[in-house]
C-alpha cells in the first residue's frame, strides 16, 4: 500500500523517466529480496533483472551506481557465506565496495575521481541559478566545493526526506506536498521513539543496505536538485522505500489496522 502514497503516485503516473525508473527499481528490489530469503534465483528472475538494470542505467545511470554500491557488497557477502567457508561479513563487504567503485570509475566519465565532485557541484549551482529563492532548500553557498558539500549533508538529508514542508509551499501543489511531508516527518519521529538499541544492533544486512541507499540518494538528490518541484520528482527513486520503513510496524498504523479488523 505504500506505493499509493499521493506524491509517489503523482510523479510516477505519467510517461516520464521517473515512472520507468521507479518500475525498474521496484522489480530489481523485489528480486534482491527474493535472493535474500531463498538464497537462489532462477533464470526467469535473473534475466528480467539484468534487462531492467540495463534500462535503468540507460535513463538514470546514477541510480544504478548507488544501487550497486549499496547492495552488491551485501549480495557478495551473502553468496560467499553460503557457498564458501568465508563467514566474516566485513571482508566481502569491503571487497564488494572496492570492486564496484573500480567498475564505476571506468563505466562512465562522470564517475572518475577528478570529475564526480565537479558534476555534483555544477548541477547544484545550475539549479540554484534558475530557481526562485523561495522554491529552493535554501543552502548557504561556500567557495570550496568539497567543503560546500560536506557541511550541507545534514540539511541535504533532511530536505531529501521531508522538504518542502507546509510553510515552504508557494502554491497549492507545494502546500499539499508539504502537508504530506510533514505527516511523514511526524510518523518518522514517532518511529524513532519505538526503536531500541537491540533493533539497531541486530539490523539485517538487507535493511542496512536499504538504509544506506535511502540516505545516499536523499543527500545527493537534495544537493544536486535543491528546487522543491524537481526534488519532489526525483524523490521517487527512494522515497517509496523510506515510506515503507516508516510505516512498517508503526504503532499508530498498527492500532488502526487492529481497529478495522475488529
Amino acid at each position: 500500500s505504500f506505493l499509493y502514497f499521493p506524491s509517489l503516485v503523482f510523479w510516477t503516473s505519467g510517461v516520464l523517466k521517473e515512472s520507468i525508473a521507479w518500475c525498474c527499481l521496484a522489480v530489481i528490489m523485489g528480486i534482491i529480496i527474493i535472493y535474500y530469503y531463498t538464497n537462489k534465483l532462477n533464470v526467469w528472475q535473473l534475466i528480467p533483472g539484468l534487462v531492467l538494470l540495463f534500462i535503468l542505467w540507460s535513463i538514470k545511470y546514477h541510480y544504478v551506481a548507488v544501487l550497486a554500491l549499496c547492495f552488491f557488497p551485501f549480495i557478495l557477502s551473502k553468496t560467499l557465506k553460503s557457498y564458501t567457508k568465508i563467514s566474516g561479513k566485513l571482508y566481502p563487504v569491503v571487497l564488494g565496495v572496492f570492486f564496484i567503485i573500480s567498475i564505476l570509475m571506468f563505466s562512465h566519465p562522470n564517475f572518475r575521481p577528478g570529475r564526480i565532485m565537479s558534476v555534483i557541484q555544477e548541477n547544484h549551482e545550475m539549479i540554484q541559478e534558475i530557481s526562485e529563492q523561495d522554491k529552493t532548500v535554501g543552502f548557504i553557498e561556500m567557495e570550496n566545493p568539497y567543503f560546500n558539500f560536506l557541511v550541507k549533508i545534514p540539511l541535504s538529508l533532511f530536505a531529501g526526506l521531508f522538504m518542502p514542508l507546509p510553510w515552504q509551499g508557494v502554491n497549492i501543489l507545494a502546500f499539499t506536498t508539504g502537508i504530506l511531508n510533514f505527516i511523514l516527518l511526524i510518523f518518522f519521529i514517532k518511529k524513532l521513539f519505538t526503536l531500541s538499541i537491540t533493533d539497531l544492533t541486530q539490523i539485517s544486512s538487507l535493511n542496512l543496505s536499504m538504509a544506506i541507499y535511502i540516505i545516499i540518494m536523499a543527500i545527493l538528490m537534495a544537493y544536486t536538485t535543491p528546487n522543491f518541484g524537481t526534488l519532489e520528482r526525483y524523490k521517487t527513486s527512494y522515497i517509496g522505500f523510506f515510506i515503507f520503513w516508516v510505516s512498517y510496524g508503526h504503532p499508530f498504523l498498527s492500532r488502526i489496522l487492529l481497529y478495522k479488523k475488529q
